[in-house]
């Protein structure tokens, strides 16, 4: 049985930072520490006092992991960043509410002297001869120092500090991993046994030294057990000064997720009920694990279950049904046909985290050099007159007011278009470093015109519904481009679930029953309903190797954000149908981001997927138990069903999968127990949900 530990940590935006910049202004970023060691960086955001970061990370920790820290910084552009704050996160903070931490935090003081990291390898002996008692100290090596210098390293050497006697080593410049390799000898002198310390400093030819850490020893600790091995650094003690607010303040979201993971025959009869729950009747299904699953997980936990589901159907090779099982499920229960795929129901999420995956190529072939000319040209852009600066604005093209027609509603196009154009395609325009499409975040000019585009796009995925309504009517000379992109984007749709077959092509304008019998056929090749079948054989992780859409990458660049006679150069010309190929993972380090992609960075790992379902599902034991097994007379859903027709025999299913259910996870809390009732196993801290 292994135990599986990590952190979930989200930063998302700062307030009320102090300027460092002449300007009157900053350029904030985030450093993110574990034990002093940094895992992540966020991008930097420019001439900004409150900054919108947005980015996520999974850290995989060590079980004795003790704090986490997050610093933020102005990064300057000559010289040493300016450090404005930090926050520090005890790991008993962090799992006092299993829910985790997310709130606004206020940013305290920095004191250089207590900013250290890296270890310090010791060799002691306490020896005596004629003339008394004596402490040999070899000083081997270190590694991770602080980078001092900015140079971004350090000019390191050893003080050895026993009594009122003191030794120094040679310097070793400009590194964080310096190797010494001196023995340091001192005498004991009268009085009390004293303690060995051992401190770090970088040396510097003009002003003081810079403290890197120090180390330090009992005397009881030294005549028993003298030191021998790598010893972490440890900054001198003293009270953190708090800053009352002055500094800003961050919101953070942090949770620690620790399991005790059973070997993999423990979970093979909850992985076959999850099999067989999405090749049953979805319409129908009430008991089995996805449906309880889908009734019971609410919030962050829906999105961390999505994606859990999503790697576990993919390792099996059957992505496919489980995506068609779910989308019957919303079709068969969604009452209101404009809110078909609007919400952030299991399906949806589940969906929009497989598209991340097998899409994202696609997203960068087809948005890539469109984010990149604008952040490149800096062009002003501005539609709304309240924001408008007349010194800067010009028009090449006079578009006047238009009567704008709304089109009629069509459920057929708009429960596609919600996912590709107002989940996938604006959030990227949006905010394109969370989705790698760049490195660093937009300046606020470049942001807004980034912000003008996303809103066209949605506009476009909402098929020009809203064209004309709400507050921002200053839209209006943009309706007449965006209605003659509606008609092409009806055109991509239709090409889209094209799925070509004996039959001849079909489009979204075939009826709704064979629209499903071609989903069913291609379910079980396990593929979504909305693709073509895969050109190539699947890898081990059940993903196609390619992927052929019928639309060339540049149509919607030509199509949606350009209109005829002014397109983008690095738009121009077909490419062709565009393959997405899907990397098999290369493994994953300590810490990997977990922004948009990280997910998918770590090998796939059916036991700890299969484990979190068994946590979720424990959430509405009790619930399933009362509502199938116990007095279902009383259940007034079960009245209901009843009254209505329900077949007998359909209760009887359901109760019968209830059971099996309820079997299935009792058999797991023994196994539980019985691998930590054995000798030895030592008992792993809080458990997440």
């Amino acid at each position: 049985m292994a135990t599986s530990s990590s952190l979930n940590v989200r930063v998302v935006e700062g307030r009320a930072l102090p300027a460092k910049d002449v300007s009157g202004s900053s350029d904030p970023y985030c450093l993110v520490k574990v034990d002093d060691e940094v895992v992540a960086r966020t991008a930097t955001v420019w001439r900004s006092l409150s900054p919108f970061w947005g980015e996520e990370y999974t850290v995989h920790l060590p079980l004795d992991f003790h704090h986490v820290a997050f610093y933020v910084l102005d990064e300057d552009t000559v010289g040493h960043d300016d450090v404005i704050g930090k926050i520090w996160l005890s790991r008993e903070a962090i799992t006092a509410d299993p829910r985790g931490i997310d709130s606004w935090i206020n940013l305290s003081r920095v004191d250089p002297d207590a900013e250290v990291q890296g270890e310090i390898r010791l060799s002691v002996q306490v020896l005596e001869d004629g003339q008394g008692r004596y402490l040999r100290c070899h000083v081997l090596q270190a590694r991770d120092l602080a980078p001092r210098d900015i140079s971004g390293t350090s000019d390191p050497f050893a003080r050895v500090f026993w009594g009122s006697q003191s030794l120094e080593t040679s310097t070793i410049k400009k590194t964080r991993f310096p190797h010494w390799d001196e023995v340091l000898e001192l005498r004991e002198m009268p009085g009390a046994p004293s303690p060995l310390r051992v401190e770090l400093w970088d040396w510097d030819m003009v002003g003081k030294n810079d403290f890197l850490g120090m180390v330090e020893f009992s005397p009881r600790t030294l005549q028993q057990k003298p030191p021998n091995g790598w010893f972490r650094l440890l900054p001198f003690p003293r009270a953190e000064e708090d800053s009352g607010g002055s500094l800003g303040a961050l919101r953070l979201k942090v949770r620690l997720v620790e399991d005790r993971v059973l070997p993999s025959r423990c979970y093979q009869p909850l992985a076959e009920l999850l099999v067989e729950s999405v090749l049953g009747l979805a319409e129908e299904d009430t008991a089995s694990p996805l449906a309880v699953l889908e009734e019971l997980t609410l919030g962050d936990c829906r999105q961390d279950l999505a994606t859990k589901l999503v790697k576990l159907f993919l390792g099996r090779g059957l992505a496919g049904p489980f995506l068609d099982y779910l989308t019957r499920r919303e079709v068969a229960r969604t009452t209101d046909p404009n809110t078909l795929f609007r919400s952030n129901s299991l399906a949806s999420k589940s969906m929009e985290q497989f598209m991340k995956l097998v899409g994202m190529p696609y997203l960068h072939e087809v948005l890539k050099p469109v984010v990149s000319r604008v952040f490149e040209e800096k062009k002003y852009i501005e539609l709304d007159p309240s924001k408008m600066d007349l010194g800067r604005a010009s028009w090449e093209v006079d578009v006047g007011p238009a009567d704008v027609l709304l089109p009629p509603q069509d459920v057929k196009y708009l429960a596609i278009s919600g996912f590709l154009f107002l989940r996938f395609f604006a959030p990227a325009i949006l905010t394109p470093k969370l989705f790698d499409l760049r490195d660093q975040h937009a300046d606020p000019q470049t942001g807004r015109s980034l912000l003008l585009l996303a809103k066209a796009v949605q506009s476009i995925g909402n098929l020009g519904q809203q064209l004309g309504q709400g507050k921002e009517l200053w839209m209006a000379p943009l309706h007449p481009f965006l209605l003659q992109s509606i008609s092409r984007v009806r055109d991509f749709l239709d090409r889209l679930v094209d799925v070509g077959g004996d039959e001849g092509p079909r489009s979204l304008a075939t009826a709704p029953s064979e629209v499903h019998a071609q989903a069913d056929r291609h379910a079980h090749a396990g593929v979504p309903w909305f693709t073509h079948p895969p050109t190539h054989s699947a890898n081990a992780y059940g993903v196609p190797v390619a992927w052929r859409a019928t639309l060339p990458a540049p149509e919607i660049g030509r199509g949606l954000l350009f209109p005829r006679g002014r397109r983008s150069r690095h738009t121009r010309g077909a490419l062709g149908p565009v393959r997405f190929h899907a990397h098999a993972p290369a493994g994953c380090s300590r810490t990997h981001s977990a922004v948009t992609l990280g997910d998918w960075s770590d090998p796939l790992d059916p036991d700890a997927e299969v484990q979190m379902v068994y946590r979720q599902l424990l959430l509405g034991r009790d619930q399933l138990r009362m509502k199938f097994l116990e007095d279902s007379t009383t259940d007034p859903s079960l009245e209901a069903d009843a009254e209505q027709g329900a077949c007998p025999d359909v209760l009887a299913q359901q109760r019968a999968a209830a059971t099996r259910l309820l079997e299935v996870l009792a058999d797991l809390d023994r196994a539980h127990e019985q691998f930590q009732q054995e000798p030895g196993r030592a008992a792993p801290g809080p458990l997440g949900p």
